[in-house]
Protein backbone atom coordinates (compact mmCIF):
# COMPACT_ATOMS: atom_id res chain seq x y z
CA UNK A 1 0.00 0.00 0.00
CA UNK A 2 2.83 2.36 0.92
CA UNK A 3 4.51 1.53 -2.40
CA UNK A 4 1.31 2.38 -4.28
CA UNK A 5 1.02 5.72 -2.47
CA UNK A 6 4.64 6.56 -3.30
CA UNK A 7 4.07 5.85 -7.00
CA UNK A 8 0.90 7.96 -6.98
CA UNK A 9 2.71 10.88 -5.30
CA UNK A 10 5.53 10.80 -7.87
CA UNK A 11 2.99 10.76 -10.71
CA UNK A 12 1.16 13.78 -9.28
CA UNK A 13 4.41 15.72 -8.90
CA UNK A 14 5.32 14.99 -12.53
CA UNK A 15 1.89 16.21 -13.70
CA UNK A 16 2.21 19.45 -11.68
CA UNK A 17 5.69 20.01 -13.05
CA UNK A 18 4.49 19.65 -16.63
CA UNK A 19 1.58 21.99 -16.03
CA UNK A 20 3.92 24.59 -14.52
CA UNK A 21 6.24 24.39 -17.53
CA UNK A 22 3.31 24.69 -19.90
CA UNK A 23 1.97 27.70 -17.98
CA UNK A 24 5.40 29.37 -18.05
CA UNK A 25 5.78 28.66 -21.75
CA UNK A 26 2.32 30.06 -22.41
CA UNK A 27 3.08 33.23 -20.40
CA UNK A 28 6.41 33.68 -22.19
CA UNK A 29 4.57 33.32 -25.49
CA UNK A 30 2.08 35.97 -24.42
CA UNK A 31 4.92 38.29 -23.33
CA UNK A 32 6.64 37.89 -26.70
CA UNK A 33 3.40 38.57 -28.55
CA UNK A 34 2.75 41.65 -26.40
CA UNK A 35 6.27 42.96 -27.03
CA UNK A 36 5.85 42.40 -30.78
CA UNK A 37 2.57 44.30 -30.66
CA UNK A 38 4.09 47.22 -28.74
CA UNK A 39 7.05 47.40 -31.09
CA UNK A 40 4.72 47.34 -34.07
CA UNK A 41 2.63 50.12 -32.56
CA UNK A 42 5.76 52.13 -31.79
CA UNK A 43 6.98 51.82 -35.37
CA UNK A 44 3.53 52.79 -36.59
CA UNK A 45 3.50 55.81 -34.29
CA UNK A 46 6.90 56.94 -35.53
CA UNK A 47 5.73 56.62 -39.11
CA UNK A 48 2.57 58.52 -38.23
CA UNK A 49 4.58 61.23 -36.48
CA UNK A 50 6.46 62.19 -39.63
CA UNK A 51 3.66 64.42 -40.81
CA UNK A 52 1.89 64.90 -37.48
CA UNK A 53 3.15 68.46 -37.15
CA UNK A 54 1.25 69.39 -40.29
CA UNK A 55 -1.92 67.50 -39.41
CA UNK A 56 -1.91 68.58 -35.76
CA UNK A 57 -2.01 72.32 -36.42
CA UNK A 58 -5.73 72.81 -37.06
CA UNK A 59 -6.64 70.50 -34.18
CA UNK A 60 -5.50 73.19 -31.73
CA UNK A 61 -8.49 74.83 -29.98
CA UNK A 62 -9.19 78.38 -31.14
CA UNK A 63 -6.75 78.00 -34.02
CA UNK A 64 -7.95 81.19 -35.73
CA UNK A 65 -7.40 83.23 -32.55
CA UNK A 66 -3.90 81.81 -32.33
CA UNK A 67 -3.16 82.85 -35.90
CA UNK A 68 -4.20 86.42 -35.11
CA UNK A 69 -1.25 86.65 -32.69
CA UNK A 70 1.43 85.59 -35.15
CA UNK A 71 4.17 88.07 -36.02
CA UNK A 72 4.06 86.66 -39.54
CA UNK A 73 1.41 84.38 -41.13
CA UNK A 74 4.25 82.10 -42.24
CA UNK A 75 5.00 81.32 -38.58
CA UNK A 76 2.37 78.58 -38.76
CA UNK A 77 5.28 76.29 -39.67
CA UNK A 78 6.33 76.54 -36.01
CA UNK A 79 3.00 75.34 -34.61
CA UNK A 80 3.28 71.64 -33.80
CA UNK A 81 2.72 69.10 -31.05
CA UNK A 82 5.33 69.38 -28.33
CA UNK A 83 4.67 65.72 -27.50
CA UNK A 84 6.48 64.76 -30.72
CA UNK A 85 9.61 66.69 -29.72
CA UNK A 86 12.63 65.95 -27.53
CA UNK A 87 12.27 67.49 -24.10
CA UNK A 88 15.23 69.21 -22.41
CA UNK A 89 16.24 67.97 -18.97
CA UNK A 90 15.80 70.35 -16.06
CA UNK A 91 19.22 71.23 -14.60
CA UNK A 92 18.11 73.96 -12.21
CA UNK A 93 14.65 75.12 -11.26
CA UNK A 94 14.04 78.10 -8.97
CA UNK A 95 11.84 81.13 -8.51
CA UNK A 96 14.26 83.45 -10.29
CA UNK A 97 16.31 81.10 -12.48
CA UNK A 98 15.71 78.02 -14.62
CA UNK A 99 18.28 76.05 -16.58
CA UNK A 100 17.64 73.26 -19.07
CA UNK A 101 19.96 70.98 -21.03
CA UNK A 102 19.78 68.65 -24.02
CA UNK A 103 22.87 67.24 -25.77
CA UNK A 104 25.10 70.25 -26.60
CA UNK A 105 22.39 72.81 -25.80
CA UNK A 106 21.54 74.77 -22.66
CA UNK A 107 18.80 77.31 -22.05
CA UNK A 108 19.04 79.69 -19.07
CA UNK A 109 16.33 82.19 -18.13
CA UNK A 110 16.42 84.52 -15.14
CA UNK A 111 13.92 86.97 -13.72
CA UNK A 112 14.18 89.89 -11.31
CA UNK A 113 11.97 92.31 -9.40
CA UNK A 114 10.31 94.82 -11.74
CA UNK A 115 12.12 98.15 -11.37
CA UNK A 116 9.55 100.83 -12.11
CA UNK A 117 12.21 103.56 -11.91
CA UNK A 118 13.68 102.47 -15.26
CA UNK A 119 10.36 102.02 -17.08
CA UNK A 120 7.60 104.24 -18.36
CA UNK A 121 4.04 102.97 -18.06
CA UNK A 122 0.47 103.82 -18.87
CA UNK A 123 -1.51 101.09 -17.18
CA UNK A 124 -5.10 102.34 -16.90
CA UNK A 125 -7.49 104.76 -18.47
CA UNK A 126 -10.36 106.34 -16.54
CA UNK A 127 -13.62 106.51 -18.48
CA UNK A 128 -15.99 109.27 -17.35
CA UNK A 129 -19.74 109.67 -17.66
CA UNK A 130 -21.26 112.72 -19.34
CA UNK A 131 -21.82 114.31 -15.91
CA UNK A 132 -18.14 114.06 -15.08
CA UNK A 133 -18.40 111.10 -12.72
CA UNK A 134 -16.17 108.06 -13.14
CA UNK A 135 -17.88 105.39 -15.21
CA UNK A 136 -15.23 102.65 -15.16
CA UNK A 137 -11.50 101.98 -15.28
CA UNK A 138 -10.07 100.49 -18.47
CA UNK A 139 -6.77 98.57 -18.48
CA UNK A 140 -4.32 99.89 -21.06
CA UNK A 141 -1.28 97.81 -20.04
CA UNK A 142 1.30 99.95 -21.83
CA UNK A 143 4.89 99.67 -20.59
CA UNK A 144 7.75 101.44 -22.36
CA UNK A 145 5.39 102.23 -25.21
CA UNK A 146 4.46 98.59 -25.85
CA UNK A 147 1.47 96.43 -25.00
CA UNK A 148 2.52 94.36 -21.97
CA UNK A 149 1.58 90.72 -21.34
CA UNK A 150 1.01 89.31 -17.86
CA UNK A 151 -0.74 92.27 -16.26
CA UNK A 152 -4.28 93.63 -16.08
CA UNK A 153 -3.99 97.29 -15.18
CA UNK A 154 -1.50 96.56 -12.41
CA UNK A 155 2.21 97.15 -12.02
CA UNK A 156 4.20 93.97 -12.79
CA UNK A 157 5.94 92.18 -9.94
CA UNK A 158 8.74 90.64 -11.99
CA UNK A 159 10.41 90.93 -15.39
CA UNK A 160 12.84 88.74 -17.32
CA UNK A 161 16.40 89.89 -16.97
CA UNK A 162 18.29 87.35 -19.08
CA UNK A 163 17.51 84.77 -21.75
CA UNK A 164 20.57 82.77 -22.81
CA UNK A 165 21.14 79.86 -25.20
CA UNK A 166 24.39 77.89 -25.06
CA UNK A 167 25.55 75.71 -27.95
CA UNK A 168 28.75 73.78 -27.22
CA UNK A 169 29.56 76.43 -24.59
CA UNK A 170 29.06 79.23 -27.14
CA UNK A 171 26.75 81.77 -25.51
CA UNK A 172 23.93 83.37 -27.49
CA UNK A 173 21.92 86.08 -25.73
CA UNK A 174 18.33 86.64 -26.81
CA UNK A 175 17.91 90.40 -27.14
CA UNK A 176 15.86 92.16 -24.48
CA UNK A 177 13.78 93.54 -27.36
CA UNK A 178 12.14 90.12 -27.73
CA UNK A 179 11.08 89.65 -24.09
CA UNK A 180 10.75 93.16 -22.62
CA UNK A 181 6.95 93.05 -22.94
CA UNK A 182 6.26 89.83 -21.00
CA UNK A 183 6.00 90.06 -17.22
CA UNK A 184 5.20 87.96 -14.16
CA UNK A 185 6.64 84.87 -15.84
CA UNK A 186 5.91 81.56 -14.11
CA UNK A 187 9.40 80.15 -14.44
CA UNK A 188 8.39 76.89 -12.77
CA UNK A 189 6.12 76.14 -15.75
CA UNK A 190 8.80 76.81 -18.38
CA UNK A 191 9.53 73.93 -20.75
CA UNK A 192 12.10 73.54 -23.53
CA UNK A 193 12.05 71.14 -26.49
CA UNK A 194 14.21 70.33 -29.49
CA UNK A 195 13.23 69.14 -32.96
CA UNK A 196 15.83 67.06 -34.78
CA UNK A 197 14.23 67.53 -38.17
CA UNK A 198 14.76 71.29 -38.24
CA UNK A 199 17.41 71.84 -35.53
CA UNK A 200 15.12 74.20 -33.66
CA UNK A 201 14.69 74.92 -29.96
CA UNK A 202 11.20 75.75 -28.71
CA UNK A 203 10.98 77.54 -25.34
CA UNK A 204 7.50 77.59 -23.76
CA UNK A 205 6.85 80.39 -21.25
CA UNK A 206 3.69 81.58 -19.55
CA UNK A 207 2.77 84.08 -16.86
CA UNK A 208 0.13 86.32 -15.29
CA UNK A 209 -0.70 88.47 -12.28
CA UNK A 210 -3.73 86.26 -11.54
CA UNK A 211 -5.35 88.03 -14.49
CA UNK A 212 -3.86 89.05 -17.81
CA UNK A 213 -2.57 85.52 -18.43
CA UNK A 214 -0.55 84.71 -21.54
CA UNK A 215 1.56 81.96 -23.05
CA UNK A 216 4.53 82.40 -25.38
CA UNK A 217 6.55 80.08 -27.55
CA UNK A 218 10.05 81.20 -28.55
CA UNK A 219 11.63 79.68 -31.66
CA UNK A 220 15.43 79.62 -31.62
CA UNK A 221 18.22 77.99 -33.59
CA UNK A 222 22.01 77.92 -33.26
CA UNK A 223 22.31 81.50 -34.50
CA UNK A 224 19.76 82.89 -32.04
CA UNK A 225 16.18 84.14 -31.92
CA UNK A 226 13.95 83.46 -34.95
CA UNK A 227 10.43 84.40 -33.85
CA UNK A 228 7.86 83.92 -31.14
CA UNK A 229 4.14 83.16 -30.89
CA UNK A 230 2.20 84.82 -28.07
CA UNK A 231 -1.42 84.53 -27.03
CA UNK A 232 -3.26 86.01 -24.06
CA UNK A 233 -5.93 83.30 -24.18
CA UNK A 234 -4.96 80.78 -21.51
CA UNK A 235 -6.24 77.52 -20.10
CA UNK A 236 -6.45 75.85 -23.53
CA UNK A 237 -4.09 73.74 -25.58
CA UNK A 238 -2.53 76.77 -27.24
CA UNK A 239 0.87 76.85 -28.85
CA UNK A 240 0.96 73.06 -29.08
CA UNK A 241 0.57 72.19 -25.50
CA UNK A 242 -0.12 74.76 -22.79
CA UNK A 243 -2.66 72.29 -21.40
CA UNK A 244 -2.75 73.88 -17.96
CA UNK A 245 -3.93 77.31 -16.85
CA UNK A 246 -1.37 80.03 -17.37
CA UNK A 247 -1.96 81.28 -13.82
Amino acid sequence: MNKFLSILLVALLMICSCQSKNTKTSQESKDVNLMDTLQTEEVGFKELSKDSEIRFVKDIPFYEELLSNLNDPRDTIYICSRHLLNKFNTIEHGDTLVKFGYKQYEVIITSSIFDKKVHSFDLIDTIYKSNGEVDYIKAKNIIDGHMAFGIDGNMPSTELSEFIIKVDQKTIKVSNDFFNDIFNVNLENTEVYYTNERDLIFVYINGSDAAGGYSAKYVINETGYITRIVTNLCGFDFIDGVNYDCV
